[in-house]
């Protein structure tokens, strides 16, 4: 049978275009993960971009697999001319709309971090778990986009930040969604116990799923710290995948004259420690201040097995005229 898929539109048709690769890449990855050995390609109906392949009748958890993409629209069944629909994306934990809401200057679009999340699970162990509650960290997590995406998803989400009234702001928005949509949810503050006997405040949530969809709670972590001290503070082999998209530095770069190499090296080897054996990181990062080959060598140094092969080469794309971005990949492997 031959399927289709639909992109999400974007409002700006350059960068649409520049991430139709990366889209690519991400179909083969899931299809891959569903135990499909299709290749996708492109294709072009009625003046519309379609994500083409042909496999055996799907079932409904590969559809599911499947739905997951960061991009789509609509997945269909070719024939002919003809587009039969099938599925929209994957039905949302929350709302599909919790993460377009909230507005601010430097922000991560939500597709894209999606794309960052489908990235590092199917580099590891757990893409066949895919729809299990699994937990994902975010260690600069801004006003928590990821965190969003990431409780979308069923996962736990926790995300970390030096920028108090940032993540503050993602905190309380949060709760505003909760409230308005009336998702049963409750307050859980904590403190972390850093190095040196200090303390890191931990502020979020433990939020009820949905009376038409039981299961087990999910949590949503505010951690107001440095990135590596937070990751140190946590336990030890908890997460299944981590994703960040890395300051681009488009003003200044932190770190001083030394740039980023830094912070990426006192915080991977700690992103390192509290991955799962199976899990990954996927980084995202502006190539203008921080060069790819730089990146994946900080990887490889923190004991990440860095991936390079298709689609995991050549994701470099255009953002705007100061952004280059490219994206990392690097697993810890079971030994």
């Amino acid at each position: 049978m031959i399927y289709g898929m639909l992109l999400w539109p974007h409002a700006n048709s350059r960068y649409q275009d520049a991430v139709k690769p990366l889209a690519l890449g991400e179909m083969a990855l899931l299809l891959r993960a569903a135990g499909l050995s299709a290749q996708p390609e492109w294709t072009r109906a009625a003046q519309t971009d379609i994500l083409r392949f042909e496999a055996p009748a799907l079932t409904m958890r590969q559809m599911d697999m499947l739905r997951r993409h960061s991009a789509i629209y609509l997945l269909c069944q070719m024939e002919g001319d003809l587009l039969r629909p099938l599925w929209g994306p994957a039905d949302p934990f929350l709302g599909q709309d919790i993460s377009g809401i909230l507005k601010y200057k430097g922000k991560t679009n939500e597709a894209f971090t999606r794309l960052l999340m489908n990235y590092a699970l199917c580099a590891g162990d757990f893409a066949g778990s895919f729809d299990q509650p699994l937990r994902l960290l975010d260690p600069m997590c801004g006003r928590g986009t990821a965190l969003f995406e990431g409780l979308n998803r069923g996962y736990h989400a926790y995300g970390a930040d030096v920028d108090r009234s940032g993540l503050e702001e993602g905190r309380r928005f949060l709760k505003r969604y909760l409230e308005y949509h009336r998702i049963k949810h409750k307050s859980r503050d904590r403190a972390l116990t850093l190095p040196g006997g200090k303390n890191a405040q931990v502020r979020g949530f433990e939020i009820q799923p949905r009376e038409t969809d039981p299961g087990e709670s999910r949590e949503a972590a505010f951690i107001c710290q440095d990135a590596a001290l937070a990751a140190q503070a946590l336990p030890k082999q908890y997460f299944h995948l981590a994703v960040c998209d890395l300051p681009y530095g488009v003003q200044h770069a932190p770190g001083g004259k030394d740039g980023f190499d830094p912070l990426l090296a006192r915080v991977l080897p700690q992103v390192y420690r509290v991955l799962k054996p199976g899990g990954a990181v996927a980084l995202s990062f502006n190539t203008y201040t921080l060069p790819s080959d730089r990146v994946k060598g900080h990887l490889a140094e923190a004991g990440f097995q860095v991936c390079q092969d298709a689609p995991y080469g050549g994701l470099t794309h255009w953002v705007e005229q100061a952004i280059l971005r490219d994206v990392a990949v690097g697993v810890k492997r079971s030994h």
